[in-house]
């Protein structure tokens, strides 16, 4: 992805968050691509299937 103009990411806690001019975009979870939900990518995107990153809640102790 380096040769993407203004496209960049940041590893953070194992997973790859997506940037665009600044801005988070998506992000590589558990080897799915899953995008930022906005009114562009509704757009672009047909048949969507919306997940959540993560579907395991945190223990608060």
């Amino acid at each position: 992805m380096s040769d993407l103009e203004d496209i960049n990411y940041r590893k953070m806690m194992g997973e790859y968050i997506l940037y665009y001019k600044d801005k988070i975009i998506g992000g590589v979870y558990d080897d799915r691509l899953l995008i930022k939900q906005t009114d562009k990518a509704k757009e672009m995107i047909r048949d969507v299937v919306y997940e959540l990153p993560y579907t395991k809640k945190k223990n608060k102790n």
